[in-house]
């Protein structure tokens, strides 16, 4: 989810983190589905652990753009 602009991407470029999609060690996805946003962080190697987060937006909160 971008904060400043309180609408979910898929872009992880969007999110203006600073990281790219394919790292040494991680592959990072976010998947989107309604008002339902899940990052992954998936390891490249064995050693090292994946990660997984959801965030949501509550009713009061719209998408950019929309009324």
């Amino acid at each position: 989810m971008h904060l400043l602009l309180l609408a979910f991407t898929t872009s992880i470029e969007e999110l203006g983190v600073g990281i790219q999609q394919q790292m040494e060690n991680y592959q990072y996805r976010i998947t989107l589905n309604n008002k339902v946003d899940t990052n992954n962080s998936v390891s490249k190697k064995v050693s090292l652990n994946s990660y997984a987060g959801v965030t949501y937006l509550n009713s009061f909160m719209t998408r950019v753009g929309t009324t």
